[in-house]
């Protein structure tokens, strides 16, 4: 297949993992996300794989297979370390905790936290923005309010004593 037709491929492929997803349907997302994943390995392409990876792991945390999602999250993982995406890290990093928490590891689980703090402190405002779903509204960075939300967020962070930091 030419280009063009992966990137159609891939559109579509975006549409029917959302289809599934609102159906409940994990068999056939996860089936729809390796079809995904093996396009995105043919065209060398590490940051959709690695991605596609964090993807494929959370719908097995949906389907409560822990295992599973921490083998494709330490997969991600090391993809978003060996391009340094720093978005992909965070989100790995805090899928690990979730996952590691969800069984009773609480030592790996909050070491997994740590770690994503640690990549968000070193991140660059956008990257920050990014790791948070918080859209960047001005060149310079965040707008008042999302400023102001993500502040929110880094208080209740602070109160749980985990980290102490402030976004200006």
């Amino acid at each position: 297949m030419e280009k063009p037709e992966h990137f159609l491929e891939l559109s579509l492929l975006q549409q029917l993992d959302l289809a599934y997803a609102d159906l409940g349907d994990t068999e056939n997302q996860i089936k729809n996300l390796n079809d995904y994943l093996k396009i995105a390995q043919q065209l060398d392409n590490e940051r959709m794989e690695g991605q596609t990876l964090h993807d494929i792991a959370f719908v097995y945390l949906g389907k409560s297979e822990f295992s599973i999602a921490i083998d494709y999250l330490g997969r991600s993982l090391k993809i978003a370390q060996k391009i340094s995406s720093t978005q992909l890290k965070i989100n790995s990093f805090k899928g690990l905790a979730l996952s590691y928490l969800s069984i009773g590891d609480f030592d790996k689980g909050l070491e997994y936290c740590q770690e994503a703090l640690l990549a968000l402190r070193a991140s660059d405002a956008k990257d920050f923005a990014d790791s948070l779903g918080i859209p960047v509204h001005t060149a310079s960075g965040l707008s008042r309010s999302s400023s102001r939300g993500v502040n929110r967020s880094l208080e209740r962070i602070s109160e749980k004593k985990i980290i102490s930091i402030r976004w200006k």
